[in-house]
């Protein structure tokens, strides 16, 4: 029964006494730092230098985190209006979306400097910018609160304020040996990553890549060895046997000359060869340094074919089509946190705050980048056409090919039109260019009528 008794649990406390700490790797809220070797060994020993400075300094390293940082900023961005068009409060929630979008176009620097340097969250685990705001004195908001500029500061000089449950309280910033109180509402902050590890630092893409890199650090330097010593063939010299001593040690002197000398003068009898290594000697340091760039790949993408070179073989296409998915899921991911948690949560909702009262907050949406094959679009827009499944005016065939829209004028001209007769041999749908009648009309045209009913025509008998 004693035996029983050491394993009967013990009764849980009421639910009031419970207390959740926000981190599982918290030790002591009050001296809470960024450098937890827990979490991260390698920040812990070295600091932010090895991840911002060293391994970004790597070709593979650099390559990598630049493709995937581009990929948060390619394909451009969108502010969208709270409710769609017909909904109620449609009016003011464009009005709204216009003024978001007018700010974030005449601020200094753009969106994308703001996405990029965001995405840098992905080299120390998070990132740190100020945001300037502004009183504007520009039509049509002028007197309104608009943003002047936003300023990527230096991860490494923050530290975390933070309460017992996790939550961020403000920012701490050392400058000069001075701290600095930073409140949030005065920067843009992201984590990357922070499921991971439960801090809000989160975690560096590099550190799942830092023994790949710190290996290629130690194969590239016995390379340079094994090439230095290889690079000139050793010079060996046969004497006939009962060469004296003295004559040994004098052609061993000429022979260590012969890399620099022209030419040598050797006795009869003596024979000079060079002994050269073989092709492969530096196969193995290059093979050791190709698999430790496929291992930052792996570590920063999922992947390794968008660096690699094709030399998978047979099914490359096949395998590259794949690869290209899981790096495209990696950046959906990517996009859509920073869409959310930066620009909407942390930029548009302060701006709009700033000025209206109001809940109708416009989204940020940040698309991927267009990879379509407009050649194979073309086709099967072509068959589409021919089989009077869409019509040649329809405004998407512009939009889906990147053409501006036509103009407005132009628009209202071409509605004038009477519709175009279709030829027995023409397919569904199309429209033929009319001609225009010679003789004059009974009712006069101005010029500037006439030239909007030429180009009407002109857009009317072409696809796009």
């Amino acid at each position: 029964m004693d035996l029983l008794k050491r394993f009967k649990k013990a009764p849980a406390a009421p639910i009031e006494e419970v207390t959740i700490v926000g981190s599982r790797y918290l030790k002591d809220m009050m001296a809470y730092t960024n450098f937890d070797s827990e979490v991260d060994d390698a920040l812990a020993k070295h600091g932010y230098s090895l991840y911002v400075k060293e391994m970004m300094a790597d070709d593979q390293v650099k390559a990598c985190m630049q493709i995937k940082k581009l990929g948060v900023t390619v394909g451009g961005h969108a502010v969208l209006p709270a409710v769609g068009e017909g909904e109620a409060e449609y009016e003011q929630a464009q009005e709204i979306a216009d003024f978001v979008d007018w700010c974030l176009k005449e601020m200094t620097g753009s969106v994308d400097s703001v996405l990029m340097n965001t995405a840098h969250a992905l080299v120390p685990g998070f990132s740190v910018q100020e945001i300037i705001w502004k009183e504007l004195d520009k039509e049509p908001y002028a007197g309104k609160i608009g943003i002047d500029c936003v300023k990527l500061r230096p991860s490494e000089s923050f530290t975390f304020d933070i309460d017992f449950h996790g939550n961020i309280n403000q920012l701490i910033q050392t400058v000069d040996g001075q701290k600095i109180n930073v409140p949030l509402e005065k920067v843009l902050l992201f984590t990357y990553d922070p499921q991971q590890t439960g801090r809000p630092q989160g975690v560096s893409d590099l550190r799942a890549a830092y023994s790949h890199w710190w290996a290629k650090k130690g194969q590239m330097k016995w390379r340079q060895v094994a090439a230095e010593k290889f690079a000139a063939p050793t010079v060996v010299g046969k004497y006939p046997p009962g060469t004296s001593k003295s004559a040994q040690q004098e052609l061993l002197n000429v022979l260590k000359t012969f890399a620099t000398d022209t030419a040598i003068v050797v006795p009869v009898g003596v024979e000079v060869e060079l002994l050269q290594a073989g092709g492969s000697v530096m196969l193995p340091y290059t093979e050791a340094i190709d698999s430790c760039n496929k291992g930052i790949a792996r570590a920063i993408f999922g992947q390794v074919l968008a660096t690699d070179e094709g030399k998978t073989g047979t099914g490359s296409y096949a395998q590259a089509k794949i690869h290209k998915g899981i790096l495209g899921m990696f950046l959906d991911g990517l996009r859509e946190s920073v869409a959310e948690t930066v620009l909407y949560e942390q930029l548009v909702k302060r701006l709009v705050d700033y000025n209206y009262d109001t809940h109708l907050y416009p989204k940020i949406k940040l698309a991927p980048p267009d990879e379509r094959d407009l050649t194979a679009l073309a086709g099967v827009m072509d068959v589409l056409l021919k089989n009077g499944v869409v019509l040649k005016q329809e405004p998407f065939i512009r939009q889906e090919f990147g053409f501006p829209p036509i103009p407005q004028d132009l628009a209202e001209a071409l509605m004038q039109l009477p519709p175009s007769p279709v030829g027995e041999n023409d397919p569904v749908g199309s429209v033929r260019v009319e001609e225009r009648p010679s003789e004059a009309s009974e009712t006069p045209v101005e010029a500037d009528d006439n030239a909007k009913m030429s180009n009407a025509i002109l857009y009317r008998g072409t696809t796009l």
